[in-house]
C-alpha cells in the first residue's frame, strides 16, 4: 500500500475516532500535507520520532469542544490515476470553505499557492 495513502487513511479514522496523536510514516509528501494543514490551522503541529531504525510523523490534531477542527478529508483522485487539470480548471474550482492539495511537479502544493505561483496538477485531497 502506498504510504501516501496509509497517511491519509490514518488521517480519516483519526478523525471518527476522536485520537489526538497520530504516528504515520515519514515521507516528504506527507511533510508537505502536514505543513499546508498546518498553516490553515487544522492540526496543532507535528514532530518527527525516530523508532528501530525508521522515522515517523506524531502528528497533533486539533480540537474544539471535543470536536476534531478537521471535519473531512475526502481523496479527489485515485493515486494509481492522476488527472491533471490545468490552471484554468484550478481558477474554476476555488472553493474557500475547503482545502484543496494539488501534486504539481515541485510537490504538494494548496490550489490557492497553485494559482499564484501559476502551476497545474492533479488534485489529491479535499480537506474542511
Amino acid at each position: 500500500m502506498n504510504s501516501q495513502l496509509k497517511s491519509f487513511t490514518r488521517l480519516k479514522t483519526s478523525l471518527i475516532t476522536g485520537k489526538t496523536i497520530i504516528l504515520t510514516d515519514y515521507t516528504y509528501d506527507t511533510l508537505q500535507l502536514m505543513n499546508h494543514l498546518w498553516d490553515e490551522g487544522f492540526i496543532n503541529g507535528y514532530s518527527t520520532i525516530s523508532l528501530n531504525k525508521h522515522t515517523k510523523l506524531k502528528i497533533f490534531v486539533k480540537h474544539k469542544h471535543k470536536q476534531a477542527v478537521l471535519k473531512s478529508l475526502q481523496t479527489v483522485s485515485k493515486f494509481n490515476r492522476k488527472p491533471r487539470k490545468s490552471l484554468k480548471a484550478i481558477w474554476k474550482t476555488l472553493d474557500t470553505l475547503t482545502l484543496t492539495i494539488v501534486k504539481t511537479p515541485k510537490g504538494l502544493s494548496s490550489s490557492l499557492s497553485c494559482k499564484k505561483q501559476r502551476f497545474s496538477g492533479s488534485p489529491l485531497l479535499h480537506v474542511c
